[in-house]
């Protein structure tokens, strides 16, 4: 009796034991699957902020893409800068070329008016001659109408004493003689007096004819003297915008130094962000490399404890 109570407390206290074993099984499964979906959950937001983490460095890689695309157009707007300063100095070299090719212009205007002037003036000096010829050849006209008029009166006196040689007869016969050589010298004299005045009428209508051209001379001379001191009115305005081009492009060219200077300053610093970029874009793209790897190991655990989640589940509901 005592055999049989004693194997039924033994059976009762083996159940009761295996009935506690079995809840203290049960409650370290609940325990260990509580574990198992914490660390689910705690990988999960690993994996999203893993999944922020890379978009975050595909975002800084973008950036330092746009940092290189900065560098390269800065150094293509420095080359631009280069090119533009020396087509700006051609146009200074040019300016000059210009300038001094105005000046020689210049000065040739400035002789080819004093020449015009100098020729007035000589043409001047030649009517003055001319004047003075014709107040000479007045004076020829003068003395040829007294020749005219002695010769007109010797040919009378001879006409005179003719007549009265014939009157004297014989005795009178040589006074014929010279009456009639005297008729002779006045008519030669008569001939010779209107050859001269043809020739100073025709003398007189040269100098006229001369006069007129000189006037002529002088005044196409000062015309052009007016023409010639407006050209070198707008040669002289031209030199004055000149010199100001030259001085507006020398401070063009000043400022493109200054601005190629600071935009070189510029693609230097770049280029040193560059090589930065370059160096960090390797280390990023490594660092996305063991990312990727660390989240194909991370979906690794992630199925593993999916699976001991539900093998944890099919013995809690056993």
């Amino acid at each position: 009796m005592n055999l049989l109570e004693n194997n039924c407390v033994n059976s009762s206290m083996i159940n009761e034991t295996g009935f506690m074993i079995k809840k203290r099984d049960k409650t370290m499964e609940k325990s260990i699957q509580f574990g198992v979906k914490h660390i689910e959950e705690k990988i999960e937001l690993l994996m999203q902020e893993e999944v922020e983490v890379s978009n975050y460095l595909d975002d800084v890689a973008k950036t330092y893409s746009q940092i290189t695309n900065i560098s390269e157009m800065t150094t293509n707007i420095n080359d631009d800068f280069k090119s533009f300063s020396s087509y700006a100095n051609q146009i200074n070299t040019v300016i000059d070329n210009s300038d001094t090719m105005i000046n020689q212009t210049g000065t040739n205007v400035t002789e080819l008016a004093n020449n015009i002037l100098h020729t007035n003036d000589q043409l001047d000096n030649i009517a003055e001659v001319f004047l003075q010829l014709e107040k000479d050849f007045a004076n020829i006209k003068n003395m040829s109408n007294g020749i005219n008029g002695i010769a007109m009166q010797s040919n009378l006196l001879a006409f005179n004493a003719s007549i009265e040689a014939e009157r004297a007869g014989e005795a009178g016969r040589a006074f014929a003689v010279v009456a009639q050589q005297m008729r002779v010298l006045s008519t030669s004299t008569k001939e010779l007096v209107d050859g001269i005045d043809d020739s100073v009428k025709a003398l007189y209508k040269s100098i006229k004819d001369v006069n007129i051209e000189i006037q002529a001379s002088k005044s196409a001379s000062m015309a052009n003297l007016h023409k010639v001191n407006a050209v070198k009115s707008n040669i002289t305005q031209v030199s004055e915008c000149t010199d100001e081009v030259k001085n507006f492009s020398k401070q063009i060219i000043k400022g493109i130094d200054a601005t190629s200077e600071r935009i070189n300053g510029a693609a230097e610093g770049f280029g040193a962000i560059s090589e930065v970029v370059d160096s960090f874009g390797e280390k990023i793209d490594t660092l996305n490399q063991k990312m990727s790897k660390k989240s194909t190991i991370i979906c690794s655990v992630i199925d593993f404890l999916q699976q001991m989640e539900n093998m944890l589940a099919e013995l809690v509901t056993d």
